[in-house]
């Protein structure tokens, strides 16, 4: 196995936050694999946000897909052409101020949220990496 990225997303580490169109100051851990396709593990820590809203009404279990994009911009403007709210927002946490994330309202019309993200350049070092490579028999 490959390692993780385990990281922490709140005020202190993503400039720009919002939930359901307004400023917003939810913080929440991820494991992010580096295997393909990637598996995410969510752990909502403060509120509100869309992981604890989604654990109120399904529980644990698939929240999201995730899509990169070239830009957050146009991902979103082409997900509200088609009629998808834009639910949660993140952006600037980078080591360059790079980096964004937008969740959509698709529940409706494909059972889960779909997520678009740019990952950042390079990510600032408040991030670790979890080898959970088996030690040799």
């Amino acid at each position: 196995m490959a390692p993780w990225i385990c990281l922490t997303h709140g005020p202190d580490t993503v400039p720009t936050l919002e939930y359901r169109g307004r400023p917003a100051s939810f913080s929440m851990r991820a494991a992010l694999s580096a295997s393909t396709p990637q598996i995410e593990l969510i752990q909502p820590l403060t509120g509100p946000n869309i992981y604890f809203d989604w654990m109120e009404t399904h529980g644990e279990g698939l929240h999201h897909l995730a899509y990169d994009v070239a830009s957050i911009d146009d991902g979103i403007a082409e997900m509200r052409d088609l009629g998808y709210a834009l639910i949660q927002f993140g952006a600037g946490y980078g080591l360059d101020g790079d980096g964004a994330f937008a969740y959509f309202d698709t529940e409706a019309d494909l059972g889960t949220i779909i997520e678009l993200r740019v990952p950042p350049l390079r990510r600032a070092p408040t991030y670790t990496v979890v080898d959970t490579t088996p030690p040799p028999s």
